[in-house]
């Protein structure tokens, strides 16, 4: 499942747009969740709330119009933690800050939303499809350097099946950071697994995981 977070100035008239975007794209893209900084009500700090968003999300797509500071700031955040990010908007370039005229934008317009959508859809396919392709080839990295270490034979699942998994296991289960090896290696490693997975198999595979990979910085861990 991929995380879509939404950052926007929180104004009625875009409310129609954003509501458009998540409609279309949980529709063509299995899996997907959009969401936005007021989806869930919370008592603690907004900002707080929004950072954690954002260290979920799995592409962010920041709404530029109007040149809103809050946007901007969070639009910083999700740079800082390096996250796949999609710009839009509906003004013109002078409102855009020096710092992210750089950047590719999709500017849209409240007659033509069935276009911009398919812009969006095109813009986040290599996105969400390189989120799959890169955890079944680090799954089947560790998969392989087990049956090394071990001395067994375990097939490694097709990738089409492998994405399936990890779908329905993202729905349950919320996927660690990529740069905490040993929360992701046991939670891939069982995905990524062709066959029968026993008791002794499991245990010998969380043994070999405790070994071979230091627990990442939990400040760095989406669970």
């Amino acid at each position: 499942m991929a995380n879509i977070f939404f950052i926007m100035p929180f104004r009625p008239g875009l409310n129609y747009m954003y509501l458009h975007m998540k409609q279309y794209i949980e529709k063509n893209f299995e899996g997907a969740r959009c969401i936005r900084g007021d989806t869930n009500i919370s008592t603690g700090i907004l900002i707080s709330k929004i950072k954690a968003n954002i260290e979920e999300a799995d592409v962010i797509i920041a709404d530029c119009s109007g040149g809103n500071p809050n946007v901007f700031y969070e639009l910083g955040i999700a740079h800082a933690l390096g996250k796949n990010a999609v710009l839009i908007h509906s003004d013109s370039e002078a409102r855009i800050p020096t710092d992210i005229q750089g950047y590719e934008r999709l500017t849209y317009g409240f007659d033509d939303d069935d276009a911009f959508c398919t812009r969006i859809r095109q813009a986040l396919e290599g996105l969400i499809r390189d989120k799959y392709e890169t955890l079944f080839e680090k799954a089947r990295n560790y998969l392989i350097k087990f049956n090394q270490d071990s001395n067994r034979a375990i097939s490694v699942k097709d990738e089409k099946r492998f994405r399936a998994d990890m779908i329905s296991r993202e729905s349950a289960a919320k996927l660690p950071s990529l740069k905490n090896e040993r929360k992701l290696a046991a939670y891939l490693m069982p995905i990524i697994s062709d066959g029968i997975f026993d008791l002794d198999i499991a245990t010998e595979m969380k043994e070999w995981i405790a070994a071979n990979y230091e627990d990442g910085d939990p400040s760095l861990d989406g669970s």
